[in-house]
């Protein structure tokens, strides 16, 4: 399954917007969704490499860019 990927996608898929917040690990400026199975997910949204929240902007999901990654898996 194709990642949604953008906001109102996510929506559309069932995801609930959480919050703002800064990734631990590398400090960058994420958003934190709420999948359709209740898990939390965190989110880098970026539209030709600068970061916004505009809606149509594009998500992808924080542990395919972040530098610190393997640091947060179980």
């Amino acid at each position: 399954m194709k990642f949604p990927a953008t906001a109102v996608d996510l929506k559309a898929a069932g995801y609930e917007y959480s919050n703002d917040a800064s990734c631990r690990g590398c400090g960058a400026p994420i958003e934190w969704w709420i999948t359709p199975n209740n898990k939390k997910i965190p989110i880098t949204v970026s539209n030709n490499s600068t970061i916004t929240h505009a809606e149509s902007d594009m998500r992808t999901p924080h542990w395919a860019d972040c530098p610190e990654a393997e640091s947060f898996r179980r």
